[in-house]
């Protein structure tokens, strides 16, 4: 499958539906928790944005090989 960087980074945000249900199920939502699940999740859905995104310098046309 060939998925482009957007629709990768769409999917890792999704990771934030059971963040919420998690935080209103405990009734743990205080903003210490709130600000470091967030925080968490921009970081892993930057690094996957990174790791699946095309590196420097390749072209944008699908490789031949």
């Amino acid at each position: 499958m060939d998925f482009s960087p957007r629709r990768i980074a769409i999917l890792a945000l999704l990771a934030y539906i059971p963040v919420g249900v998690y935080t209103l199920a405990a009734g743990e939502m205080t903003v210490p928790t709130t600000a470091i699940a967030v925080v968490n999740l921009v970081l892993i859905c930057g690094s996957i944005l990174l790791l699946f995104g095309p590196s420097p310098g390749q072209p944008d046309t699908p490789a031949t090989h």
